[in-house]
């Protein structure tokens, strides 16, 4: 498979599952290099029947959690549309492998999303406990018992985690489910997805979802079922979902 797959790359063949799965981006192109590989035309170069496999870099723009950086891949393209890939301000629809940034697809069947704005993967192209960083947070599939499945969409919290752990209250939070997430904070720390029961004296249970690191040494105490020591602001009783485990008052 490992051969085949090498050929099916310097023939500039999409990865079929990055396009399903990939996070849709702009790609804001930087060079375009045709190859000596091509076929149609007659064999002539630059025919208009003929395409051109092309190495083709651009900036990816409008990805979470990363600044904008440039990739590389192969891509055919028609001879008689290069030229538009070769005008200054020339941009083209990419997919991005949510675990490896620099794997990048060119999809030229979506139009090319706006700087700031990056579409989630399908949720019907995840599978249960997958996850893909989107714009504002992570879209998630969910399976329950019965074997239903539920796409949940995180987003970027109104404050971050020191912010909860400085202005908030104490209360105790149990650990519903645990999630891997393909994110990380401010700091390139791996977040962890949480959904949790908050229980606080004198008001009713809330439930919340929060994405947030987990320390090396807590990571064996987090798991569903368990009741950890966490503070939360009065957002939560809006919808902020501002409740964060505190590490500093759990024991190991």
């Amino acid at each position: 498979m490992g051969f085949f797959k090498d050929v099916a790359e310097h023939l500039g063949a999409v990865d079929k599952n990055l396009l399903a799965k990939g996070i849709l981006a702009r790609g804001e192109v930087v060079s375009i290099e045709p190859t000596g590989m091509s076929w149609g035309g007659g064999g002539h170069y630059g025919s208009i029947s003929s395409t051109t496999v092309c190495k083709v870099t651009v900036k990816v723009v409008g990805l979470a959690g990363h600044e904008p950086y440039e990739a590389t891949a192969l891509v055919p393209i028609g001879d008689a549309y290069i030229p538009e890939f070769q005008q200054p301000g020339a941009t083209i629809a990419v997919r991005v492998n949510p675990t490896d940034p620099t794997d990048i697809a060119y999809d030229l069947e979506h139009d090319v999303p706006t700087g700031d704005e990056v579409a989630p993967a399908a949720a019907a192209t995840l599978a249960p406990g997958e996850s893909a960083a989107t714009k504002d947070g992570a879209q998630i599939i969910l399976q329950s018992d019965d074997g239903t499945e539920e796409a949940l969409t995180t987003h970027v919290g109104k404050l971050t985690a020191a912010q909860v752990l400085e202005q908030g209250l104490p209360c105790t939070v149990d650990v519903l489910t645990v999630i891997a997430l393909d994110q990380t904070n401010a700091k390139g720390e791996l977040l962890t997805g949480l959904i949790l029961n908050v229980r606080r004296a004198g008001k009713p249970d809330v439930q919340a979802q929060i994405g947030t690191h987990i320390p090396q040494q807590f990571l064996m105490q987090v798991t569903p079922g368990a009741s950890l020591p966490a503070k939360f602001t009065p957002g939560l009783d809006v919808g902020d979902n501002t409740v964060v485990p505190d590490w500093s008052a759990l024991k190991i």
